[in-house]
């Protein structure tokens, strides 16, 4: 898929759970250590019906956190290792099932909201090491920007009736909080703090 030097050493799964929260059939959370050794951070990978995979990450020291996968990270570089990592797992999976299907969402936060931003950070920062490192020749991207996902499908897996499955899939996954994706207008924003308030 791409050359795996500029990814962290991955291991093999921490904690493996078949426990459905989401309507996954399994998760498998994988640990991964910073270069110098400082952060720890775990890569969880949901895995679905149709062998579509979902591929999130977060720091350790937040894994308790409700709002884990909205946090920012400021070093880039480590972000874009983190996604090198993320992709050295999706290629394992790739190898072990070709047709397997990888999702990604870019979860938004307050900075996107007050920034008026459409996508979120995390989205573009996924959109742009990920199409810079997958060989688009073996892989296609399917972009949903408005809801800050992307999916990367094995070309021989790219086709209309696939697409349409996955669309279908992410209403069915996601159904009446499927606006939640979205990022939110500033009116919409604080109209919704002051609902969870009352």
């Amino acid at each position: 898929m791409f050359e795996e030097r500029y990814s962290y050493h991955l291991n093999n799964p921490v904690k493996v759970s078949e426990i459905s929260i989401n309507g996954e059939l399994k998760s498998e959370i994988y640990r991964v250590r910073t270069i110098k050794g400082k952060k720890v951070y775990f890569i969880k990978l949901d895995i679905f019906h149709h062998d579509v995979f979902f591929i999130k990450f977060y720091l350790k020291k937040d894994q308790n956190n409700k709002n884990k996968f909205k946090i920012r990270y400021g070093n880039v570089k480590e972000l874009t290792r983190l996604v090198s990592t993320c992709l050295v797992l999706a290629n394992r999976k790739l190898k072990q099932n070709p047709d397997s299907i990888f999702a990604f969402h870019g979860q938004w936060d307050e900075k996107d909201v007050q920034e008026e931003n459409v996508i979120s950070q995390r989205y573009r920062i996924y959109k742009r090491v990920i199409a810079s490192k997958v060989d688009e020749n073996k892989y296609k991207f399917y972009l949903i920007d408005r809801l800050n996902s992307m999916a990367v499908i094995p070309v021989h897996l790219y086709n209309e009736k696939n697409l349409a499955k996955i669309n279908k899939y992410f209403n069915d996954l996601y159904g009446e909080t499927l606006e939640e994706l979205i990022v939110p207008t500033i009116e919409e924003y604080n109209q919704n703090l002051m609902e969870t308030e009352t």
